[in-house]
């Protein structure tokens, strides 16, 4: 789908408004069911923590899905990255961003849903982040959201519950979802692994 900058017209709120043409979704092998997946898991994680993004309405029309969710004005990590001098972030950027997004992790695993998109490019800022010293943007003070829930799955009732399709972005895929074999909700902690070093060190 794509998503479009929107003003909510009840209210006069900048919103983010994701469309997914139900034409493509279904000549697209998987997408509309990722489409309603990600609907559903936005309603369910709705309100409970401040580190996922929050879903304000959802529709359809004869030809489209759309979401409707909270601005975010400070864009994506990867993107306020690329505009630092070294690309990484700080140690207590590091500290405070990362335990936000292991609290927004944790609190979808609670829910019984894995994510298995955890990447830069999908943890959004809540807000602008002023301009720091070297010129990039201060994460200081950074609030997060993690957002597309596109590949997010509610997993199987039940302590163990597993799946075992294929799908994320290849450089933060756990073992056990390259070779095919089921799994669980650690693989959002190996992706989390994966994007703290990078966040961290600008290697993998």
């Amino acid at each position: 789908g794509s998503v479009f900058a929107a003003v909510d017209a009840a209210t006069g709120e900048a919103v983010a408004l994701k469309v997914v043409q139900k034409y493509d979704a279904y000549a697209s092998d998987g997408s509309l069911r990722h489409a309603v997946d990600e609907r559903l898991v936005l309603e369910l994680a709705a309100g409970g923590s401040p580190y996922v993004l929050q879903l304000r309405h959802a529709f359809q029309t004869a030809g489209g899905l759309y979401l409707v969710s909270e601005w975010c004005g400070g864009g994506d990590l990867r993107s306020a990255l690329r505009r630092r001098p070294g690309g990484t972030l700080t140690r207590a950027e590091g500290v405070r961003l990362l335990s936000q997004l292991a609290v927004a992790i944790g609190y979808l695993h609670r829910l019984g849903v894995v994510h298995r998109d955890i990447k830069a490019e999908n943890v959004m800022l809540a807000s602008a982040p002023p301009v720091g010293a070297d010129g990039g943007p201060d994460l200081s003070a950074a609030v997060l959201r993690l957002g597309d829930m596109g590949l997010a799955k509610k997993l199987p009732a039940g302590r163990h519950g597993r799946t075992r399709s294929f799908c994320g972005t290849d450089e933060y895929m756990a073992p056990e979802v390259v070779l095919g074999t089921p799994y669980g909700a650690a693989v959002d902690w190996w992706s989390f692994g994966v994007l703290a070093a990078r966040l961290l060190t600008g290697r993998s």
